[in-house]
């Protein structure tokens, strides 16, 4: 068994350690963007001790980390401490009320590309100080328009996943998650912001064998099936073709009345990121306030009308229910028929989706240069992807790639460390599991216990039954 410690900082100043905490917990996962929630519980003196602590180490950074400093941290800023039993005082740390805290309102060009647009918004938006975006994958997709909320604004999670769901040129999917950076000495730096493409052939960051695993879980769900998407959209792009410096929008190709433009509508110059506010309206000719930075076109700017109305729906539908129908609708007035109509085709979803998870029992995992590394550094490294390594037998993976028989990204993790266990949650939709597993007779296995003649604690041979298979893992 290994140790974690746990301490506190007030800027770069140690305020407080924690050498034998009584419990440490960690969840981590892709929607919540890193590390959700840290909990620390440690032993009281007394009530006067817990009135100090809540007194005085509220808003505070507090880490979990191996000895030695060595490894990444994994942290967070105090947002509760209570008495939760006897004399335990649990600590919680979070990162998101520091990193959601302030509302993002800017209006980008939509050549802006996605990858371009999500450092910016965590080097402006995020107030966690981060200065490394080494890991922030090209993504050229440009935005086509979008904009975060207008005129209030959106969290910086919230934009994040919009701009995480779209694709690049080649349809592949992306995840965005920060962790932490390594120690400087003895004290936590900033965070780094990973954005990466979902990879089938990427070497696999933690190995496994199946007897360190327990409660595999396999899962098909109906909760997402949707055959029948519809998106209304209310806004509207061109090109303005009036003079330069004009503080009025002008578009000859337009018929701002039959679009339904009203007093109030907002209007941005994609080109230059101006916002602006229509006053009066006519067929060609929008009259503007000019925003509250004076905001001007000029000849060929780009632009985007946001109506205060739906002025479209765009429907998407597959050729045939699997099952039923199942409608969605939702109302995006920042959308523009073009972005409606492909975010209404990312919500149809005409089969059952499957989710697989297990939990990690061994103390320690193999990382990819071979060492055995505690399972707490799998959530300070930020997930990746694992290798359950004797998953299927060997023969089984010629004429077809190993990594899309054993190698799963992981999207959330939960870490415990009195059990010393992982729980792991990985994203295996498309690659439906059970179904190969029953294609490959791997069905019959003690790991899923799935064989009717076949008792896994004593075996027993039923007249005319095929024998009991071997496990896997222990030929």
């Amino acid at each position: 068994m290994y140790k974690i410690h746990a301490g506190l900082w007030d800027s770069s100043n140690k305020v407080d350690t924690f050498t034998a905490p009584a419990n440490v917990g960690v969840s981590w996962s892709h929607q919540q963007l890193g590390v959700d929630r840290v909990e620390v519980d440690i032993v009281a003196f007394n009530m006067e001790d817990l009135w100090r602590r809540q007194r005085d180490h509220m808003g505070l950074r507090m880490a979990v980390y191996l000895p030695s400093y060595r490894g990444r941290p994994i942290t967070g800023n105090v947002t509760s401490i209570s008495l939760i039993a006897g004399n335990i005082v649990r600590y919680v740390a979070r990162i998101k009320p520091r990193f959601d805290g302030r509302l993002n309102t800017t209006a980008y060009a939509e050549t802006d590309t996605v990858s371009d647009t999500i450092e910016g918004i965590v080097s402006v938006y995020s107030q966690l100080g981060v200065t490394d975006f080494s890991q922030i994958q090209s993504n050229p997709t440009q935005l086509g328009g979008w904009s975060p909320t207008q005129p209030n604004g959106s969290r910086l999670s919230t934009s994040i996943k919009q701009l995480v769901d779209k694709s690049d040129a080649s349809d592949n999917r992306y995840y965005f998650y920060f962790r932490d950076e390594r120690f400087s000495g003895t004290t936590p730096q900033s965070w780094q912001p990973v954005y990466e493409a979902v990879s089938i052939s990427r070497e696999p960051d933690w190995f496994v064998n199946a007897r360190d695993l327990r409660r595999l879980q396999q899962s098909r769900e109906l909760t997402a099936y949707t055959t029948n998407a519809q998106v209304s959209f209310g806004t509207s792009t061109g090109t303005h073709t009036g003079a330069i410096g004009s503080p009025n929008l002008v578009d000859g190709a337009a018929n701002f009345v039959t679009l339904g433009v009203k007093s109030g509508d907002k209007v941005l110059n994609l080109t230059t990121g101006g916002q602006t506010n229509v006053t009066s309206v006519t067929v060609t000719v929008l009259t503007c306030d000019g925003g509250s930075t004076g905001t001007t076109f000029a000849t060929g700017d780009a632009y985007a009308v946001q109506l205060q109305q739906p002025i479209g729906t765009a429907v998407a539908t597959p050729a045939t229910p699997l099952y039923w129908r199942s409608d969605f609708v939702e109302n995006r007035k920042e959308m523009t028929n073009a972005q409606a109509l492909q975010y209404a085709g990312s919500k149809i979803a005409n089969t059952a989706e499957q989710f697989v998870g297990f939990t990690i029992s061994s103390p320690f995992v193999r990382n990819r240069n071979g060492a055995t590394v505690p399972l707490f550094q799998m959530i300070a490294e930020g997930g990746g992807y694992i290798r359950i390594e004797d998953l299927y037998p060997s023969p089984i993976l010629f004429g077809e790639g190993a990594d899309t028989l054993t190698t799963f990204l992981i999207t959330g993790l939960k870490f415990d460390y009195t059990s010393n266990s992982m729980t792991v949650q990985i994203d295996n939709k498309n690659q439906d599991l059970d179904a190969r597993l029953a294609e490959q007779n791997i069905l019959r296995t003690l790991q899923v216990d799935r064989f009717p003649n076949f008792d896994p604690v004593t075996p027993t041979r039923t007249p005319g039954a095929n024998p009991p298979p071997v496990p896997v893992g222990r030929r």
